[in-house]
């Protein structure tokens, strides 16, 4: 607001047009400006697990999307498109193979990165995970490897030290 002025008795609002929208283009810019975040898509049926997920991950300077089934998760691929990784509980063998031949017919790009979450960690449980068509396997209560994990095959937050 400019100022006030009164005219036939009445007070009426002036508005400098030219600040307002200075301000618009300023945030414009600003939001321009603003690195985007790294998007991932996680998929766990245990409810309490996904929350627990959702906050280690979005403390982490990650957007996450939460998916409770193999359904939600194509339905979020097809509506909401740039993921830039995905985890996924590991005792859906199939969900890595489904995603990414989802996500390559959608997209017309190369398949998205899928991280297993298991159980426990071990040899024999990476093994499966790779075969399985997951670029890794994490323990799903194991918060530094997931986000390591998650780093090392190129999916990095945009918040650095995230991890400690």
């Amino acid at each position: 607001m400019a100022g006030v002025a009164t005219v036939g008795g009445e007070s009426i609002e002036i508005l400098d047009v030219f600040r307002l929208l200075d301000r618009v283009v300023m945030q414009d810019r600003a939001d321009a400006a603003r690195p985007r975040r790294t998007r991932l898509l996680v998929i766990e049926e245990a409810a309490v697990l996904r929350r627990m997920l959702d906050r280690i991950l979005t403390q982490a300077g990650y957007e996450v999307e939460l998916a409770a089934d193999l359904g939600e998760a194509l339905y979020a691929v097809r509506h909401s498109p740039g993921f830039d990784g995905a985890l996924a509980d590991l005792e859906h063998l199939s969900m890595a193979g489904t995603l990414n031949e989802n996500w390559e017919a959608l997209h017309g790009t190369e398949s998205v990165r899928v991280v297993a979450l298991a159980p426990h960690g071990g040899e024999g449980v990476q093994n499966v995970a790779r075969r399985a068509g997951f670029v890794a396997s994490v323990g799903k209560f194991d918060r530094l490897n997931i986000l390591n994990a998650l780093r090392s095959f190129g999916i990095e937050s945009q918040r650095r030290g995230a991890a400690a």
